[in-house]
């Protein structure tokens, strides 16, 4: 499997402060899945309908109807929809980072919580049903006032955020700067050998950087250390083939995802989901 670069660079027009995003996916749709990327965005998910497993670095939340998920400006982020024969319906806000320093210069500083309290949900929800509405209707005849409704919608709904669900201040570099950068070109050279034994070391040689700095670097901006990261993109390699292939046994899917042994594999898997992959799959898989 070949991965796309990690980082998504998100076109604005430089007149809204938001993109929005409508996903529908019907039961004759098979199970989908958005590989591990990053962008500069600030995003916002919404569940109108269904459920998906989103991941965020190493953690993972069930995302169910009428729920939301704030992904911080550069994490790394995934998600696996729903089941193939389930209905799924959602919306993702995305944040233009350039608009909203225009009006709040710290906004790519501020680290913001990623789920929110019941008030907190509900605040927000009553925003988004109104952007949603808006997106729906936009088009039809009368005056057209969607720019400076959703304009007003996007703002209310971050400046609610930054008055209560900031989360702290990090002291970290922007996303555009050089050691995102770096570490960006060793997670590229990652996904193009995460499928067979590769060290730190020799990602560092090839990357023109130096071990330990590599090594700090990585854990700074992906909260995990090297060595987890590569198991993490592993088992997503994995987890995608077997989600994708019920023929695909587990046996397969460890050792054309790169992991050393079976037992690697099954130890990485019950870490990040709690159960073995036979399980997880509801015994569609077999080792």
């Amino acid at each position: 499997m070949n991965y796309q670069n990690t980082l998504e660079m998100i076109e604005h027009d430089g007149i809204l402060p938001v993109k929005i995003f409508h996903y529908v996916r019907t039961g004759k749709i098979p199970a989908g899945v958005v590989m591990p990327h990053w962008h500069q965005d600030l995003e916002l998910d919404y569940m109108i309908d269904g459920a998906a497993l989103m991941k965020i670095g190493s953690r993972a939340v069930e995302v169910e109807s009428g729920q939301m998920l704030l992904i911080n400006s550069g994490d790394i982020h995934s998600s696996y929809h729903s089941a193939k024969g389930e209905e799924r319906e959602s919306y993702t806000v995305l944040y233009d980072l350039s608009f909203l320093r225009k009006y709040c210069p710290q906004a790519d500083r501020i680290r913001f919580c990623e789920t929110f309290s019941e008030e907190q949900s509900r605040h927000i929800r009553g925003i988004l049903d109104e952007m949603v509405r808006l997106e729906q209707e936009h088009g039809r005849v009368g005056i057209d006032l969607y720019r400076l409704k959703i304009t007003i919608s996007g703002m209310q709904i971050f400046t609610y955020l930054a008055e209560h669900c900031v989360e702290e201040f990090p002291i970290s570099c922007h996303p555009n700067g050089r050691k995102f950068e770096n570490v960006n070109r060793a997670i590229n050279y990652l996904h193009e050998h995460y499928d067979r034994s590769i060290t730190l070391r020799e990602t560092a040689e090839n990357c023109g950087l130096d071990e330990a700095y590599l090594s700090r670097s990585f854990h700074e901006l992906t909260g995990e250390c090297f060595h987890d990261y590569l198991q993490i993109m592993r088992l997503d390699h994995a987890y995608l083939m077997l989600l994708e292939n019920p023929s695909c046994t587990v046996t397969e899917a460890a050792f054309q995802s790169g992991f050393p042994n079976l037992k690697s594999f099954i130890s990485t898997f019950r870490h990040y989901y709690g159960d073995t992959p036979g399980k997880h799959f509801r015994g569609s898989t077999s080792g």
